[in-house]
């Protein structure tokens, strides 16, 4: 499930990659917005056939103004196991503050338990260590290639026996990972 623009991007690419159902929303989804809160009220009417404990990836990001009905979206959705990649943007599209919040509230929802996880991305950090130089007209296309192959590996080691034979599933506590500095 991509939502907004680059998690959209990301999910496309994934779905790519591993054969998966597509579900994109953009905001072209949505009415014009003049501000974050608008989001939350509006009611964007999409059906999905989501079997109880499927697994979904809900890829998204704070960057748009229609990051504020990211938790409605959710709601809609609530019956599948979400795994949660939420991009923090190298960008000053909506204020760094904004983005900020929108990941503390979702990280409260997955100390909650209500999704199977969620996975932090910092885009700087993601852009210094795993990406190539490139223009700023190939960029988030690129970015988007990088992060899903990313994402498509570890899933592809985690269904290999022998990576994981010997490690021990984390607690159930811990629900929070992030991609940053080594």
């Amino acid at each position: 499930f991509g939502y907004g623009k680059i998690g959209s991007s990301v999910a496309t690419n994934l779905s790519g990659l591993s054969n998966k159902k597509l579900f994109c929303l953009t905001k072209s989804d949505f009415p014009p917005l003049k501000n974050v809160e608008e989001a939350e009220s509006v009611e964007v009417n999409f059906s999905l056939d989501i079997q109880p404990k499927s697994s979904v990836y809900f890829i998204c990001s704070g960057e748009e103004k229609i990051a504020g009905g990211i938790l409605r979206t959710l709601e809609k959705i609530k019956k599948a196991k979400i795994k949660l990649i939420y991009i923090i943007r190298d960008e000053d599209l909506l204020s760094e503050e904004v983005q900020r919040v929108i990941g503390k509230i979702l990280q409260n929802y997955a100390r909650s338990a209500l999704f199977e996880d969620i996975c932090l991305i910092d885009e700087k950090t993601f852009k210094e260590s795993f990406m190539p130089e490139v223009s700023l007209f190939e960029y988030d296309k690129v970015f988007s290639q990088t992060l899903a192959k990313m994402i498509n590996m570890v899933n592809w080691l985690k269904n290999e026996e022998s990576f994981y034979a010997d490690i021990e599933e984390p607690n159930e506590a811990l629900q929070i990972t992030r991609v940053e500095d080594q």
